[in-house]
């Protein structure tokens, strides 16, 4: 059999190779950068809760320190702190976003890489450390006026709704109260629960579902948010009452968040 027909045919295989090979590549798409951590913390500055108290100081410290850690992590992560009282919704005590960028490590070797991601560790941790300052900073500073005899929680759930909306898209909202969660606002139309208080599971609930109207121009879908109450697990109910988380579950479920919880373990931030 003559070697021609396989001579050609090799050739032929060839020729296409080289072509495929000489054609250009499409460009590659860059990785989809991961989404922004956007931290919103409310710290409660009213009569019932006594942040100077040691117990309540060292519990509040320790979530404020998981929230930064958790919180920020990137460039372009951000922490608002605001005060709850009597006017929260001028309560903003600082932001903070997180400039420090991780180096592009195209083209460096192995021995570089590992000390750029060491040094942008160093600085990360650094930043952490400033605003975590500033929280525990915020959270010894006294409220000596007027606004310390009331609570606008409500006031509260419209700056969440205003600051996601300014937000992209996919980013991921964490919302953290400092606080014993007790509305108390003087007036017609408004909840006043050191006066009258939720006594029952029922009524707690009939209070939330009379009150959503409240809410129901905000979008709060997919927004986590986590409570610290100030009280110790031996509080008795007559301080620590139950029915107003329930209140306020009924609120935020209804308001389709992700999460409602009480921050206990650091694993419900991951």
């Amino acid at each position: 059999m003559s070697a021609r027909p396989y001579t050609y045919c090799f050739s032929l295989l060839l020729l296409i190779l080289l072509t495929a090979c000489g054609a250009e590549q499409p460009p590659q798409t860059p990785p989809t950068p991961p989404p922004v951590n956007y931290t919103l913390i409310f710290i409660d500055k009213t009569v019932s809760v006594k942040t100077e108290d040691d117990f309540v100081k060292k519990k509040y410290e320790k979530a404020l320190e998981m929230l930064v850690r958790h919180g920020i992590r990137k460039q372009g992560d951000k922490i608002d702190l605001y005060f709850l009282h009597e006017n929260t919704a001028r309560g903003k005590v600082f932001s903070y976003t997180c400039r420090i960028a991780m180096p592009d490590t195209m083209g460096m070797n192995p021995t570089d890489v590992a000390m750029a991601k060491s040094n942008y560790g160093l600085m990360l941790r650094k930043e952490q450390r400033k605003v975590l300052e500033r929280c525990l900073k915020a959270l010894d500073m006294p409220n000596e006026n007027y606004s310390k005899l009331y609570t606008d929680l409500w006031a509260s759930l419209h700056i969440i709704d205003k600051r996601r909306a300014r937000l992209p898209f996919d980013a991921h909202v964490r919302v953290c109260y400092l606080s014993d969660m007790v509305e108390s606002m003087p007036g017609s139309g408004r909840r006043d629960f050191f006066k009258k208080p939720p006594y029952s599971q029922k009524q707690a609930v009939q209070y939330a579902e009379e009150d959503l109207q409240q809410f129901a121009d905000l979008e709060l879908a997919g927004v986590e948010v986590f409570y610290v109450l100030p009280f110790s697990p031996t509080t008795p109910a007559s301080q620590n009452n139950p029915w107003i988380i329930t209140y306020w579950e009924t609120i935020f479920q209804s308001l389709d968040v992700a999460d409602f919880a009480e921050l206990e373990e650091e694993s419900l931030l991951q």
